[in-house]
């Protein structure tokens, strides 16, 4: 399991993960944790949903693997993200929902809006660092620049609105962060004290960094199972 100094120090999202993390760690700890329902009851996720992501490079996917399976030998009942699963939303154009045929009407929409905006982007690196959790799921630490990530989170989101393309924007938070889920809550732990202190040491592990020159548009369930997920279009940052 990597160790090191956080490579690309952030205080605003640091903050950010730093309070989630004192806020759940304590829930984790004592097993009050948020079971998914749909993962426990093993149903097949029907809702379906479009979002605008990025993927981690192979090697920062090997690294958070394998810190995934020295957690998964105390807690083997929960959901694990496949490593051709991870990914860190750059924007939910739609929230997952079974209620979604209307909205893939207008993919084609949808791409020439993301295809107007990504020109200006340009390619970024992208570091991996430790974790962070919510009562419902653990999540890798991703560290960028936030402003710029935002911004252009901010430019698209101006783009849908003035294309009429925003009701499924405004239906989800703002995202003001990179974090990359690793695994959700399908039972009740088996020993939240242990896990909260595996969790723990996981919070200085370095996954490593990298180049992100591409943005994914997916159909997807909410889980981003890899049997389900169907990608839309490929945009390269910063070409025409």
């Amino acid at each position: 399991m990597p160790e090191g100094s956080n490579p690309l120090p952030n205080p605003f999202l640091q903050e950010r993960y730093d309070q989630l993390w004192v806020q759940s760690s304590e829930r984790i700890r004592s097993g009050k944790v948020e079971i998914d329902p749909i993962l426990a009851q093993g149903q097949s996720d029907q809702r379906r949903g479009m979002t605008l992501l990025f993927r981690p490079s192979p090697r920062v996917q090997e690294q958070v693997a394998e810190c995934l399976e020295e957690i998964r030998q105390l807690e083997p009942d929960q959901h694990y993200y496949h490593p051709s699963e991870l990914h860190i939303t750059f924007l939910s154009l739609f929230s997952a929902s079974e209620d979604h045929e209307a909205i893939f009407d207008r993919t084609e929409e949808f791409i020439a809006a993301v295809a107007h905006c990504v020109r200006a982007f340009s390619p970024f690196s992208l570091s991996f660092y430790g974790i962070t959790a919510s009562p419902a799921a653990i999540m890798v630490q991703a560290f960028t620049d936030a402003d710029r990530l935002n911004a252009a989170r901010d430019r698209l989101r101006d783009e849908l609105c003035a294309r009429g393309l925003s009701d499924g924007v405004r239906e989800r938070y703002r995202l003001e962060v990179a974090h990359m889920t690793a695994i959700r809550f399908r039972h009740p732990l088996r020993n939240g004290a242990a896990f909260a202190q595996a969790l723990e040491k996981m919070r200085n592990c370095d996954f490593g960094q990298s180049e992100i020159d591409s943005l994914e548009l997916v159909k997807s369930d909410w889980y981003m199972s890899r049997v389900v997920t169907q990608p839309l279009h490929i945009f390269k940052l910063g070409v025409a």
